[in-house]
């Protein structure tokens, strides 16, 4: 997380994800496990971080921020980052394309620019009604 554990929002955030996993039947410390580390700004801690969690192995990375991902990619090539939200992941070196993002970076875009002229068109058809 790309901030201090005193941000209550993502905390919040954190919270929700970890219900939903056991809601699905994965169960902390019995079938999952979930490392979190808060960085706020710290270019060095966040670096420290990503690379602690390349070093565990795991089965994926949830990872938050455009200044984490980059670091994580360049840290494996094998590990799933996954990303709950952001912008333009082709644009920032995140995937190739949309229908095959060839990197191990997956997870969902917040606003796809591709699909702004579809929007206003949307929106100009709506006016004219």
């Amino acid at each position: 997380m790309p901030s201090p554990p005193t941000n209550t929002e993502l905390q919040a955030r954190v919270r929700a994800f970890r219900e939903e996993l056991r809601k699905r039947g994965w169960a902390i410390g019995i079938n999952a496990q979930f490392d979190q580390r808060w960085t706020s700004d710290d270019m060095d801690l966040i670096r420290s971080a990503a690379t602690n969690l390349v070093e565990l192995n795991s089965d994926a990375i949830l990872a938050v921020g455009g200044r984490v991902i980059p670091i994580l990619m360049e840290l494996t090539r094998s590990i799933p980052i996954v990303t709950p939200g952001g912008s333009d992941p082709i644009a920032r070196g995140y995937a190739e394309s949309l229908a095959r993002p060839g990197r191990n970076v997956t997870g969902f875009a917040t606003m796809e620019l591709s699909v702004i002229s579809k929007m206003l068109e949307t929106l100009k058809e709506i006016h004219l009604m």
